[in-house]
């Protein structure tokens, strides 16, 4: 997915990372808990390196 992206967008605007996860961890009210959406990711794996 990356190369695709690569080749249609600038490279800052390539995720460095995608996780799909079995469902999407909820608040109290409802809505979706963001950081537990951010722990989900960190502990998905490594980043691809950014571009400097």
């Amino acid at each position: 997915m990356r190369g695709a992206l690569g080749e249609k967008l600038p490279e800052h605007l390539v995720l460095s990372r995608v996780v799909f996860p079995d469902s999407v961890p909820r608040a109290v009210a409802g809505s979706a808990d963001r950081a537990a959406l951010v722990r989900l990711s960190r502990e998905a794996g490594p980043r691809h390196p950014s571009p400097r």
